[in-house]
């Protein structure tokens, strides 16, 4: 049986689950603990661009001695990592190499933003957002929409051989080149069979 946390309050296993899991209750942070929050809603950027992926600590509080890691579905595929000071370049995975800064300026004041420059399509995606201070860490969990257009060139496929394609969250589009059709700004390009 769980003991009630109250010792005046009589001990009810459902009191007491009630008492640690209630959404309504105010969550308490201890000395020197801290929340990781980002933006709820995507961060969409364009092909090419730089984008800035926000997160910070609630409450604010200096995150200079602390250890940040930026990474995607796991922790050994570190985007960014920022310990004592210095960035660990060494330690990104291949795809980010030479592109991800940690914005130093906003750490004073518990900003651990991330900057990507040149957007790729691979970098869509969800991005993990981790930060340490001793034993204690939390994270968030940011998601990044890349959007743009792709120019690709068939050879005889299509009557129209050079096709520029959007990719991101307002596009809807397809590709097949043998089985299906191609939307492109709203018209339908149908396949036709290349000369023999």
């Amino acid at each position: 049986m769980v003991s009630s946390p109250d010792p005046d309050l009589p001990s009810h296993p459902c009191l007491s689950l009630f008492y640690v899991y209630s959404p309504f209750l105010p969550i308490a942070l201890s000395a020197g603990q801290f929340m990781v929050t980002g933006p709820t809603q995507p961060v969409v950027a364009m092909f090419g661009a730089e984008v800035e992926l926000p997160c910070h600590l609630d409450p604010q509080m200096n995150a200079e001695h602390m250890e940040v890691r930026w990474y995607r579905d796991d922790v050994s595929n570190v985007v960014h990592h920022y310990r004592e000071g210095k960035d660990l370049d060494e330690e990104q995975i291949l795809d980010y190499a030479g592109r991800t800064e940690l914005l130093k300026e906003g750490l004073t004041d518990g900003r651990v933003t991330l900057r990507l420059h040149n957007v790729l399509f691979l970098d869509d995606g969800d991005y993990v957002c981790h930060v340490q201070d001793g034993e204690f860490y939390e994270q968030a969990i940011i998601h990044l929409s890349v959007a743009g257009e792709l120019l690709v060139r068939y050879f005889g496929i299509f009557s129209e051989q050079c096709l520029r394609l959007g990719f991101g969250p307002r596009f809807n589009w397809t590709l097949n080149p043998i089985l299906e059709l191609v939307r492109h700004a709203g018209k339908t390009l149908q396949p036709t069979q290349p000369s023999l």
